[in-house]
């Protein structure tokens, strides 16, 4: 029997609706960066209760633990794109990211070893690269190439958030709770995840099968089904974008290159495009930066104002308040002013609070100077997180927009579409790399040179990306 004489799903209006697939995705992307942050204030206090890990080398720990995650992800982000783009449906590899999260989950609550911890840890790298791959490729099958940049700005400030509010409710939890609690929480987000991944149906899929509601009772049919997610004044604001000639041959790609070129084109589209190297290098800086703070300051809060698991998640507010308020204005900002100058502005802001770092002096509850201190640490995580949120999501959609460019200008180089999944999947490697690097260099730094250093570091790092987005992000330079 073919597949289109399948009958059609129950619900297939609501299960396949825009808007139903873009919230799965959205939680999904959120449940993974979650939960990657749940145990981050928890960790050096199960380090030490569980593993007896000296406080010399609690460090050092950590930062190897929230590494082994972003080098699985290294690792399996570009197999997992395209062993995804394959197959008939993405719901089989998006189904086999949560499963390992489940396993990781479990492992992570249960394991009394070392290697259990690092074995978890690898396993939500896993997931972690599946989901943003399988994911962002499920997003553009669902709006199409001209809704993809309104989608990811409206969506992204809540999928980060994800990554900001897990260490405070894993603080809060875990002082209050206890450790079963803050897993148990996990497991309700993921059974919730679940259910929400079974019931999509993928527009793909519903092609494939022919699937339509042109023969059901339209007055069974609700508007949000039917009508588009984002308005065309939205879509042409997005891209607003006229392709004349003289455009489209500055992305002209030469007509002969070598076969592996044309099968993975985004190797050789990354290798030969500054703004798309670019792209990534934003793409890299704003995970490091994420895992760097991630990685250090629960050990900080510890050391400078001896801090319990609750009040070091709490200490995450400042820096997550301003990333999602700020986060959808970004997101109007570069549709009307391009990723070139938000990107380069917001990694100046970024940078000139770290600076001020070495400012915080050591302060014991009950001393003249500790609310004056925590006061100071708080005052500049909330100046990076307004940094944070100027950079959130320019690399993806600066990028999304060059591929749109090639795809225009090189049909018989891409007759079926440009290589959005290959994007993805590279930008999840990419960020996954990010969050690798982040805890080493947080660690090593940190320990070596101090605080401080690593934090000037990090605001030498960010100037220089500050140039290089402004050179290249926002379209190419004429001369």
């Amino acid at each position: 029997m073919s597949l289109s004489r399948q009958p059609p799903p129950r619900g297939l209006r609501w299960r396949s609706s825009t808007s139903f697939i873009i919230t799965t995705i959205s939680m999904a992307m959120f449940t993974d960066l979650f939960l990657y942050g749940l145990i981050v204030p928890t960790l050096p206090f199960i380090l030490s209760n569980r593993l007896h890990i000296p406080s010399d080398d609690m460090q050092k720990s950590i930062s190897l633990l929230l590494s082994f995650y972003g080098g699985a992800s290294v690792l399996i982000s570009l197999p997992a794109g395209y062993i995804a783009d394959l197959l008939p449906s993405r719901q089989p590899s998006f189904l086999s990211g949560l499963s390992a999260l489940f396993i990781s989950t479990a492992l992570l609550w249960i394991g009394q070893s070392w290697k259990a911890l690092v074995i978890a840890r690898i396993f939500q790298g896993f997931s972690a690269a599946v989901v943003w791959s399988v994911g962002l490729a499920m997003i553009l099958d669902t709006v199409g190439n001209s809704r993809l940049a309104v989608v990811l700005n409206g969506i992204f400030g809540f999928i980060c958030a994800g990554e900001l509010i897990a260490p405070v409710a894993g603080g809060i939890i875990y002082d209050y709770l206890g450790e079963g609690w803050v897993f148990g929480t996990g497991f309700m987000l993921l059974t919730l995840d679940l259910i929400l991944r079974i019931f999509v149906v993928e527009k793909r899929v519903m092609k494939r099968n022919g699937w339509d509601f042109s023969s059901l009772p339209r007055d069974n049919i609700s508007p949000d089904e039917t009508a588009p997610l984002i308005s065309s004044s939205e879509v042409g604001n997005s891209f607003a974008k006229s392709y004349s000639e003289n455009e489209l041959s500055e992305w002209k790609l030469p007509k002969e290159v070598r076969p592996w070129q044309m099968r993975v084109p985004i190797f050789y589209l990354a290798s030969t495009t500054p703004r798309l190297l670019t792209s990534l290098a934003l793409c890299f800086t704003h995970a490091m930066t994420l895992a760097i703070f991630d990685a250090t300051i629960p050990i900080q809060s510890l050391t400078l104002f001896s801090f319990n698991s609750r009040s070091a998640g709490l200490l995450f507010i400042p820096l997550l308040l301003p990333y999602l308020l700020l986060s959808p204005v970004a997101g109007l900002l570069v549709n009307r002013y391009g990723s070139k100058l938000l990107a380069s502005l917001g990694l100046v802001l970024l940078a000139t609070p770290l600076l001020f770092f070495g400012i915080v002096h050591t302060a014991t509850p009950g001393q003249e100077n500790y609310v004056l201190e925590v006061t100071k640490f708080s005052v500049i995580l909330v100046a990076c997180g307004v940094g944070l949120a100027a950079i959130g999501s320019q690399s993806l959609v600066d990028a999304s927009i060059v591929i749109e460019n090639y795809e225009k200008a090189n049909p018989d180089w891409f007759p079926n579409g440009g290589p959005y999944a290959q994007l993805y999947a590279m930008n999840s490697m990419i960020f996954s790399l990010g969050l690798t690097v982040g805890p080493i260099v947080a660690g090593y730094l940190n320990v070596k040179f101090g605080y401080a250093i690593m934090n000037l570091s990090l605001a030498g790092w960010c100037v220089l990306m500050s140039l290089l987005c402004a050179y290249f992000l926002g379209g190419k330079r004429k001369f």
